[in-house]
């Protein structure tokens, strides 16, 4: 019998190792590798950080000046729920052995079996697909505040801008 979720990924790794390494795996290894597609801890901080500063930092000061500061107490147990979530998450990812593939629909197998690597997948696909609908929305008002006096409508505006962004979906190594 044929599953439905034979598509699912075995847990076995193609590759072996991950892309993101520490110093420490470069003494323990040697630089025998090939190093082009690998990213080192500051790199990671770094783009860690960027991701950071974005459109969710500007929205900050926003909603705390529209929910007061009773609206702290809720970013404050957010802010510890996360916290909790991302220790829990490092942990699942040194519990998995080396000939395991490191990433967050591994852990949602290992975790719950195939409902978990799906939903876990799904929720990275969800994610991704709101943070590009928030961004495309944000760059269809700014534009509309610089175009509209043009004369050009909002559909002809959203078009545009929608036509200028789509070359970088197909860029493959950005």
């Amino acid at each position: 019998a044929i599953s439905s979720l034979s598509a699912v990924p075995s847990p076995k790794r193609s590759l072996t190792k991950s892309p993101i390494r520490s110093r420490r795996d470069d003494v323990e290894q040697g630089e025998d590798e090939d190093d082009s597609d690998k990213i080192n801890a500051w790199q990671a901080g770094f783009t860690v950080i960027n991701l950071f500063l974005g459109l969710c930092l500007l929205s900050y000061p926003y909603a705390l000046s529209c929910g007061t500061l009773v609206s702290l107490i809720p970013f404050i147990c957010i802010c510890f729920a996360l916290c909790y979530t991302g220790k829990l998450i490092v942990r699942c990812f040194n519990t998995l052995s080396a000939d395991v593939e490191h990433s967050y629909p591994m852990v949602g197998y290992y975790s719950f079996g195939n409902f978990g690597y799906l939903l876990v997948s799904f929720g990275i696909i969800a994610e991704l697909f709101g943070a590009l609908c928030t961004n495309t929305i944000f760059l269809w008002t700014n534009l509309s505040y610089l175009l509209l006096p043009f004369g050009l409508s909002l559909d002809e505006i959203i078009l545009i801008c929608s036509l200028m962004t789509l070359p970088t979906c197909w860029m493959l190594n950005f």
